[in-house]
């Protein structure tokens, strides 16, 4: 691969003027070449950044904390279908049907917040240790008002990571990340990590 196309931004530099290297034959000779549009060369300045393939998208990601583990628990492409490759028409409504179903029946987004004095009784769902009035909890409205974890227990069923943002996907008693959820409905393709109609 060479350093042009690697994909790296770097500067682009003339290697030599047109007046060092004076034409070989009539084809590059300049008074045989076609004219050039002046609002086309007037950007090609030595100094333009060029970032590799033209029409590829190589703006840096940002380095926001947590946001590979996001990324991993909510793929954008079990959500959006801008992030589907090459899916047809039907199996584009079959994906919004899916997005739609899981929006309405399972997604919440829990709240940590201060067991409230009147629950003399709460039991984290996750390590069924108590928690005390006055100790922060987390409560998922799917789960009911009187369930509670811990922040460190507000996990994923299936792979036990804490769920960023306290995003999550309530099926049968149990939290997931959107990842997991959607697997549990929907087998995923190993190739291009899309859940699968």
């Amino acid at each position: 691969m060479s350093l042009l196309n690697s994909g790296w931004p770097h500067r682009v530099k003339r290697l030599a003027s047109p007046e060092l290297n004076p034409p070989v034959n009539s084809d590059s000779n300049p008074d045989h070449m076609p004219k050039e549009d002046p609002e086309e060369t007037s950007a090609q300045d030595p100094e333009v950044l060029s970032w590799g393939h033209p029409g590829l998208d190589t703006t840096p990601a940002p380095s926001w904390p947590g946001l590979r583990s996001l990324l991993q628990q909510l793929p954008p492409q079990d959500s959006d279908e801008r992030y589907c490759l090459a899916l047809a028409e039907e199996e584009l409504a079959e994906l919004r049907l899916f997005c739609a179903q899981r929006r309405r029946e399972a997604l919440g987004q829990g709240v940590a917040r201060l067991v409230p004095l009147k629950l003399e009784e709460c039991t984290c769902e996750n390590c069924r240790q108590r928690l005390r009035p006055g100790e922060y909890g987390v409560f998922a409205a799917r789960a009911g008002e009187r369930r509670c974890w811990h922040r460190a227990c507000f996990a994923c069923q299936a792979c036990g990571q804490a769920l960023i943002n306290l995003i999550y996907f309530y099926h049968d008693g149990r939290l997931y990340c959107g990842r997991h959820h959607a697997e549990l409905l929907r087998p995923r393709c190993p190739a291009c990590d899309q859940v699968q109609s």
